[in-house]
């Protein structure tokens, strides 16, 4: 009974092929949300500063606390985001996309295995004219 019932692993975990349209859409606006980055994350300090500074609970710390100090942490915690996404999500990233490339229709998997059968044939003839060459080169010496 469990054999012929999808589980629920399975019905969770399976993959879909959808084509090339939504990875094509995703990868599009990946690369260019990369370009308006910079303007949403200035954008969102500049107002989380504002909002920070017209807080009067906050006034202890915003006696001290100027636009660049303000500025230099996001920064700073921008560059060891980037340090940690270098080494460690990247790597990371790769290995999968590599096993999901691998896993899915692979066209350089496929022309790699169509050279191996080629290749394999062409060691069977080879195997068999050397045979046939060491039996003629028997003939000969006797």
């Amino acid at each position: 009974m469990r054999g012929s019932r999808m589980s629920f692993k399975n019905l969770l975990l399976k993959q879909y092929n959808m084509g090339m349209g939504l990875g094509m859409l995703k990868d599009s606006y990946g690369r260019a949300a990369a370009y308006q980055m910079p303007v949403t994350m200035f954008l969102a300090l500049l107002t989380a500063y504002n909002t920070m500074m017209l807080r009067p609970e906050l006034s202890h710390i915003t006696q001290w606390f100027n636009f660049p100090l303000f500025v230099g942490i996001a920064v700073v915690s921008m560059l060891f985001l980037m340090l940690f996404v270098w080494k460690v999500e990247i790597p990371s990233s790769v290995k999968y996309v590599n096993k999901m490339a691998f896993q899915h229709h692979n066209l350089i998997k496929e022309l790699i295995e169509g050279m191996e059968e080629r290749q394999n044939k062409k060691h069977e003839v080879l195997l068999q004219k050397v045979a046939e060459l060491n039996r003629l080169l028997d003939e000969k010496v006797s």
